[in-house]
């Protein structure tokens, strides 16, 4: 799998050329959606969490992979579109491993490696409190572009010279160097490490994670409003968080 830093998504994405229903179109980051090859819409199941249950609700949603598969920069981006259960919210925007609905509107969250990223909703304004299903998908096509989904599968577009997303949670600050490394003295990343369950707990969301390569076992208490770590154990001992270590941010690199 391929990776490029996220930072140059939108602006170098290379020119193509894909076949929809209005014939050859030219993509760069700036062509809109509804102008990108795409499958139809189909019926999947998400999970979303809420300040008020402490375990996530499983409700039906609808999934579209819009995908470039034209020339040598081909890239799929899937997006999810649901109404939330508790506050009859729409969500649409990148596919996201689950959701949290609070009353400030609906948040996708994806765990990452070494950290958490919070990929903004993407559904038109005037849509948002509607209840409308179909046509906020349909507006969204047309006001999106290619750039926009990157921004929030992202976290936003990291800093220039930091590289750190805007929307995002940190978590190597926070634990041991070898919880997302391949082994103790490993500086290789290891794929092993994941997220193995999650739920809330007061009002933050708790991470539970593991990393077989290491050995690594630790829980982290997110604030889904602040996106900061309010407490962790690691090896089941509980963590001193300091300042520096309650950074939300991180380094995202997109997937090509």
């Amino acid at each position: 799998m391929k990776f490029i830093n996220v930072i140059f998504l939108g602006l170098f994405i290379p020119a193509t050329c894909v076949v929809s229903a209005g014939g050859p179109t030219p993509i760069n980051g700036l062509t809109k959606l509804k102008d990108v090859d795409h499958q139809g819409w189909q019926q999947v199941t998400n999970t979303i969490f809420s300040a008020t249950n402490r375990l996530p609700v499983k409700i039906g949603a609808r999934k579209c992979l819009y995908q470039d598969n034209a020339g040598t920069a081909s890239f799929g981006m899937a997006v999810t579109a649901f109404i939330s259960p508790g506050l009859q919210k729409i969500w649409v925007g990148p596919e996201s491993d689950f959701y949290f609905e609070s009353d400030s509107g609906v948040v996708g969250i994806r765990p990452e490696r070494g950290g958490v990223v919070w990929c903004d909703n993407l559904v038109p304004k005037a849509y948002a409190g509607g209840t409308n299903l179909a046509t906020a998908i349909s507006q969204f096509g047309s006001d999106v572009s290619i750039a926009d989904w990157f921004d929030a599968w992202c976290g936003g577009f990291p800093d220039v010279e930091t590289r750190y997303a805007r929307h995002a949670t940190d978590l190597r600050f926070v634990f041991s160097k070898s919880a997302f490394t391949n082994g103790q003295g490993s500086s290789q990343p290891s794929p092993d490490t994941g997220v193995i369950a999650v739920e809330m707990d007061g009002g933050d969301l708790k991470l539970t994670l593991e990393n077989p390569a290491s050995k690594f076992a630790g829980v982290a208490w997110i604030n889904p409003q602040t996106r900061k770590v309010t407490k962790a154990t690691e090896g089941g001992k509980s963590i001193e968080l300091r300042d520096e270590m309650l950074t939300p941010h991180i380094t995202v690199k997109a997937r090509k």
